[in-house]
């Protein structure tokens, strides 16, 4: 055991980590989730308890969400907010890296990962927004392209009576 790291199997699929995730831990880390990307599939990673972790620690999530390519899954269950923030910086959060990332609803509006949540709900109401708009512009422009056409109808009538 590394110090200031922990790293638990609590069901078939399921490891608790908790502490450091850093250069030092990274290897009994890595082994631990490889073997069970290996044996089991698919492997759910309770990481509530992390207070860091490192680039090796990224690494090692990534190659094994990608080996499973298809077949499971990594599961990062009730990430800690340090974790949630690594992620979302180093663009993990965005597919297709391959990583289910399973935020509990109180943290998902606030801290770290607040931040990609409300910006993805920002786009998608400005692309509602500049649909809507385009949809107005068309209807406008029919309007008045049907107003145009009436006119010109009224005035072939009024011509029409004004020659008989």
């Amino acid at each position: 055991m590394v110090m200031g790291f922990e790293i638990e199997r609590i069901e078939e699929r399921t490891l608790r980590v908790a502490g450091e995730i850093d250069e030092c831990a990274c290897a009994a880390f890595e082994q631990e989730v490889r073997w069970l990307v290996r044996h089991r599939g698919e492997v759910t990673l309770e990481m509530s308890g992390v207070t860091f972790i490192d680039s090796s620690a990224l690494q090692c999530l990534l190659s094994s969400a990608r080996s499973l390519a298809g077949q499971g899954m990594v599961l990062i269950d009730r990430p800690s907010p340090y974790v949630l923030r690594v992620l979302e910086i180093s663009g993990f959060l965005e597919p297709p890296v391959g990583l289910v990332i399973h935020v509990p609803r109180v943290s998902a509006t606030d801290g770290p990962g607040a931040v990609s949540a409300f910006a993805a709900a920002v786009d998608r109401a400005v692309g509602a927004v500049a649909t809507s708009t385009l949809i107005v512009r068309r209807s406008v422009n029919l309007v008045g392209r049907a107003r145009e056409l009436r006119d010109v109808s009224v005035a072939r009538r009024l011509a029409v009576a004004a020659a008989t």
